[in-house]
């Protein structure tokens, strides 16, 4: 039963890191194109 519960708590986190990292993602490509619209323009 323990043993149970830790693996729905770590696959938990495991979703919750994942999640994170794909937010992170899609942050910097966002950072790359805004920069290089800022180099476009000026």
């Amino acid at each position: 039963m323990i043993f149970y519960l830790k693996r729905e708590y770590l696959m938990r986190e495991t979703v919750k890191v994942s999640k994170i990292f794909l937010i992170i993602e899609k942050f910097q490509k966002l950072d790359r194109s805004l920069i290089n619209m800022i180099l476009a323009l000026g």
